[in-house]
């Protein structure tokens, strides 16, 4: 590892978290890679993590050149729109948020941690929405980090996982309800468990997003914008 990767990320205190997860829970052979800006000093860093670049600091536009088999670039909003602005994409902003105490809210829905064995089922209950999941993916996530469910009678109507877990923080993401299933409270009760347990573990959840129905749920477990997260969209 270069000299100097620890300590830049310690400036970077809310965007380190994907790195630091994935540097102590090692990915499988050719799903990782860390990519800083210099061998001299570091201004900028890039992590490849399965399908997505991950991106924190400066001088970031050099990353474009290492995107192969992406499918999506994200993080710190600065170091994403430099790689933007060197290809011509355009930017997806979405709120970073952070929840530090979690308001009363009634978990109506049993919620629980997906088994490994399950990897396939959420593989299938993810196809054909917005946020398509691959084996791989899911079984290494289940077997490092977590999965929650919520079921209505045998059948997956509600979950979300978290992407990365450090003793301090956890970025909950892919949080899905299909359409046929919203309104009765099943991402509510997920969303209330999954943070709840985090935080009881000493770890404040993060997340971001940029839809509204959401942002409702969040907003109203005490979740608060505390930056800004960007993305881009390679494939599909």
């Amino acid at each position: 590892m270069v000299e100097g990767i620890e300590e830049f990320l310690e400036l970077h205190p809310y965007f380190n978290v994907w790195f630091h997860s994935a540097m102590d829970k090692p990915l499988p052979y050719g799903e990782f890679g860390l990519y800083p800006d210099s061998e001299v000093e570091i201004h900028g860093l890039a992590m490849r993590y399965f399908n997505k670049l991950i991106v924190v600091g400066e001088n970031t536009g050099r990353f474009s050149g290492i995107i192969n088999g992406i499918s999506s670039i994200n993080g710190e909003l600065e170091a994403v729109s430099e790689i933007a602005d060197e290809m011509g994409r355009t930017v997806r902003v979405l709120d970073y948020c952070l929840l530090e105490d979690i308001k009363s809210v009634e978990v109506s829905h049993k919620v629980r941690r997906a088994s490994i064995e399950e990897a396939g089922d959420i593989v299938r209950f993810y196809e054909g929405g917005s946020f398509p999941q691959v084996l791989p993916d899911v079984e290494y996530t289940i077997a490092n980090n977590r999965w929650y469910l919520v079921e209505d009678g045998g059948e997956i109507v509600s979950a979300a996982c978290t992407f990365a877990e450090t003793d301090d923080y956890a970025i909950i993401g892919v949080v899905y309800t299909p359409d046929e299933f919203r309104g009765r409270g099943y991402a509510t009760s997920l969303m209330t468990r999954l943070s709840s347990d985090l935080l009881h573990e000493g770890k404040r959840p993060l997340l971001y997003y940029d839809n509204p129905i959401g942002g409702k749920i969040y907003l109203k477990l005490g979740f608060k914008p505390i930056d800004r997260w960007g993305m881009i969209k390679l494939e599909g």
